[in-house]
């Protein structure tokens, strides 16, 4: 029988895998593998973080104030900041 270090393992590029080879974001066993919807790989999560600061930095103070005090608790993250 092969030691564990022999085995291949086939795990998906994505930023959610634990050291441990468990999904943070999910309760789940183990890895559901390439057919998770919540797989993403870095550069897939950094593509959508700029999105995300590209349509924060779109909208109006007003706006942004609603946002952080529904889902922010109130604090501003650095990229909802007014630039000064």
């Amino acid at each position: 029988m092969a030691g564990i270090e022999e085995r291949e393992f086939c795990f998906p590029d994505c930023i959610h895998l634990s050291q441990r080879y468990r999904c943070d974001i999910l309760r789940v066993a183990q890895c559901v593998g390439e057919g998770c919807a919540f797989r993403q790989s870095e550069t897939e999560y950094r593509l959508a973080y700029e999105r995300w600061q590209k349509a924060i930095s779109a909208l109006s103070c007003e706006q942004r104030g609603k946002i952080v005090s529904k889902y922010y608790g109130g604090k501003m993250p650095h990229v909802m900041q007014e630039k000064k």
